[in-house]
C-alpha cells in the first residue's frame, strides 16, 4: 500500500509539473505575438522619425549632407542600448517604464532643430546634421533600444535565458529600419502634394501625438511646452498658404510662395535690394531672374533677364553649325529638367516645338506662375529615366535639340548621367541634332571625371565643354563650376569633328541685354575632357546603372562645396528660415 501511495504521489507530481510546463509554454506563446508586434512598431516609429528628421534638415543642409552620417547614428544608438541592457539586467524594471516617456521625446525634435539651425553656418555642412541628430535622434534611438531589449528579455524565454541574443537582434532591427526609412524618404514627401497639413513638421507632430496613446495624462502633459513652441514659433509650420518670415525680411528677402513637394522644399524668393527673384529647392537654387524695375527700364531693359549665365549658355545649341537647315518653327526640342524655364522659354520664343520632362509638379507650377513659362509646350511631370526608356522603346519621334539640366540634393543625380540614360538621349536625337548637358561639380573630383568621360564616349568624342564663369583663383572652391557640354550626334555627316558656333544675330538675343554677353560660350572658358591617361588610373571609367550606387558616397565633396557656394549667393538666414 505504501508503495502504491508513493507511486501515486510521484504521478501526481509529474502531472502537476507537466501542467505547469504546458501553462508556461502557453503563457510564453501568448507573449510571442505582442513581443513581435512591439518589435515591428519599434522599427516603424524609429523609421518614421528618422526619415522625417532627414527631410527637415535637407532645406538647411541639402539632402546629401543631411543623410551622410545618419545610418551611423542609427547604428551606434541601437547598439549602445543593446550592450547596456545585455550587461545590466538589474535595470529591466526601471527601463520598462520608459514606454510612457519615449513618445514625448519626438515633440522636442522641432524645438531643438529650430535652435540649432540658426547656427548652421558655424557648424557647416559636415558637422551640422551630425550635431542635430546627436541631440535629437541619438537619445531617442538609445532609449528605444534599451526599452526594446528589456521588453524582449522580460517577455520571451529565449531572450530571458540568453540575454546576449539581443546583441544579434538589434543589428537586424537596424537593417530593417534602414530599409523602411529608404521607402519613407520617397513616400512621405508625396503626401505634401495632397495637403499643407501633410508636410514634414505636421507629420512629425501627428506621429508624435499618436504615440501618446501609450502614455498617461500626466506624462503626456510634458509635451505641451514643445507643442506650443512649434505651433507658435516654428516658421516651417504652414498655417496659411504664406506666412511672413520677419527674419528673412530683415535679411533683405521676401517670401513670395512656398510648398513642399517630392524633390524637397520649393519656394520663390525676391531680393528686395537687388531686385531679383529666385526659385529655391531645399539648399539649391534652380534659377533666377532680374525684375523689370523702373531703374532697369531706364537702362534700356525691356524684359526680365536671367541671373545665371549657364541657363542662357544652354540656348547656344541653336548656334551650333550642322547640316540641319530647317527653320526654327520646323524643329523640335526636348528639355530634361525645368528649373525656372529660362532655356525652354527661349526655345519657345524662337518658335521651336518644345517638350519638357520635369519630375516635380510644384517646380512646373512655380515656373509657370512666377517666371512666365508659356503654356504652349508639352509637359511630362514624371521621372525622366522611365520616360526616356519608354520613348526609345516606342521609337518615338526624334528631336533636333536636347537640353539636359538636372540637379538635386546639392549634387547631380548620377542616375541621369549613366551610360544607359545618355545613350537613350542619343537615340532620341536626330542624326543632325545637337545636345547640351549642364553639369555642376568639382572638375577634379572622381565622379565628375567619370560623368564627363561617359558623355564624351557616348557621343564618340564629338563634344566640347565650357564653364559659365571665369575661374576665381583666390577661391578654394573655384573648381566647383557650372559647365555645359555640347555634343554632335555621332552620325552627323558634317565635316566638323566637334561643335562650332555661328555668330549670333540680333534675333538670337530676344531683346535681352544679358544674352549679348552670355549666350555664346567664351573660348577662354573652354575645359578639356579627361584624357585616356587620366582615366587609366580609375578602376571604373564610365558611369553605368550597375555601378552608379558605388559613386554616391563620392558625391559628398561636391555636395559640401555646393553648400558653401550657395551660402555665398544667398545669406544663411534665408536658408535656415525655410
Amino acid at each position: 500500500m505504501a508503495r502504491q501511495r508513493g507511486s501515486a504521489s510521484r504521478a501526481q507530481a509529474a502531472f502537476r509539473a507537466q501542467a505547469a510546463s504546458e501553462s508556461q509554454d502557453e503563457s510564453s506563446g501568448e507573449r510571442v505575438i505582442p513581443a513581435y508586434a512591439t518589435l515591428f512598431l519599434h522599427v516603424l516609429v524609429m523609421s518614421l522619425h528618422g526619415a522625417l528628421t532627414q527631410l527637415m534638415l535637407s532645406p538647411t543642409y541639402g539632402s546629401l549632407n543631411a543623410t551622410e552620417h545618419h545610418s551611423k547614428i542609427v547604428f551606434v544608438g541601437n547598439m549602445v542600448g543593446a550592450f547596456v541592457m545585455t550587461f545590466c539586467p538589474s535595470y529591466d524594471s526601471q527601463v520598462l517604464r520608459l514606454r510612457a516617456w519615449l513618445p514625448i521625446i519626438p515633440f522636442y525634435f522641432p524645438v531643438i532643430q529650430r535652435l540649432l539651425l540658426s547656427s548652421s553656418n558655424d557648424l557647416g555642412p559636415a558637422n551640422g546634421p551630425v550635431v542635430n541628430e546627436l541631440v535629437t535622434l541619438m537619445p531617442f534611438y538609445l532609449l528605444s533600444s534599451m526599452y526594446l531589449c528589456a521588453y524582449l528579455t522580460t517577455n520571451l524565454s529565449d531572450f530571458k535565458d540568453h540575454r546576449w541574443y539581443v546583441i544579434f537582434m538589434i543589428p537586424a532591427v537596424y537593417f530593417a529600419t534602414g530599409r523602411v526609412e529608404a521607402r519613407l524618404l520617397v513616400w512621405l514627401p508625396k503626401l505634401a502634394l495632397y495637403s499643407q497639413y501633410l508636410t514634414k513638421i505636421w507629420l512629425s507632430l501627428g506621429f508624435s501625438v499618436l504615440g501618446l496613446a501609450q502614455s498617461n495624462l500626466a506624462i503626456a502633459a510634458t509635451a505641451l511646452p514643445a507643442l506650443s513652441h512649434t505651433l507658435q514659433r516654428n516658421p516651417h509650420l504652414e498655417w496659411r498658404p504664406i506666412r511672413a518670415l520677419p527674419s528673412v525680411e530683415k535679411s533683405g528677402y521676401s517670401l513670395i510662395d512656398r510648398k513642399e513637394s517630392i524633390t524637397g522644399y520649393i519656394s520663390v524668393l525676391e531680393n528686395n535690394e537687388l531686385a531679383y527673384r529666385v526659385l529655391r529647392c531645399d539648399h539649391s537654387l534652380l534659377g533666377g531672374e532680374w525684375l523689370l524695375t523702373e531703374n532697369a527700364i531706364a537702362q534700356g531693359i525691356t524684359g526680365t533677364e536671367p541671373v545665371y549665365a549657364v541657363f542662357e549658355m544652354l540656348e547656344a545649341v541653336r548656334l551650333i553649325e550642322t547640316t540641319n537647315k530647317k527653320l526654327d518653327s520646323e524643329k523640335k526640342a526636348l528639355v530634361i529638367g525645368l528649373g525656372i524655364g529660362t532655356a525652354p522659354k527661349a526655345l519657345l520664343a524662337h518658335g521651336i516645338d518644345t517638350t519638357i520632362v520635369e519630375l516635380d509638379p510644384v517646380v512646373h507650377e512655380f515656373a509657370t506662375k512666377y517666371f512666365d513659362l508659356p503654356n504652349n509646350h508639352t509637359a511630362y511631370l514624371e521621372d525622366a529615366i522611365g520616360w526616356t526608356q519608354d520613348q526609345v522603346t516606342k521609337n518615338a519621334p526624334q528631336y533636333d535639340f536636347i537640353l539636359h539640366d538636372v540637379f538635386t540634393g546639392g549634387a547631380e543625380p548620377l542616375a541621369l548621367f549613366t551610360y544607359q540614360f545618355i545613350t537613350n538621349l542619343q537615340k532620341m536625337l536626330k542624326p543632325n541634332g545637337v545636345i547640351a548637358i549642364n553639369y555642376a561639380g568639382s572638375v577634379n573630383a572622381r565622379p565628375s571625371k567619370q560623368v564627363l568621360n561617359t558623355i564624351n564616349n557616348v557621343f564618340e568624342e564629338r563634344c566640347r565643354m565650357f564653364r559659365d564663369l571665369v575661374p576665381d583663383g583666390d577661391n578654394p572652391d573655384s573648381d566647383f563650376v557650372n559647365m555645359v557640354i555640347f555634343c554632335l550626334h555621332p552620325a552627323d555627316s558634317s565635316d566638323r569633328e566637334k561643335p562650332t558656333f555661328r555668330k549670333p544675330v540680333e534675333a538670337d538675343y530676344l531683346s535681352s541685354v544679358s544674352r549679348r554677353h552670355q549666350l555664346l560660350p567664351k573660348p577662354e572658358n573652354e575645359l578639356i575632357f579627361p584624357s585616356a591617361d587620366d582615366m587609366s588610373t580609375e578602376r571604373i571609367t564610365m558611369l553605368t546603372e550597375a555601378n552608379v550606387d558605388s559613386f554616391s558616397s563620392q558625391q559628398s565633396d561636391n555636395a559640401k562645396k555646393h553648400w558653401k557656394v550657395m551660402r555665398e549667393v544667398v545669406v544663411p538666414k534665408v536658408w535656415e528660415q525655410w
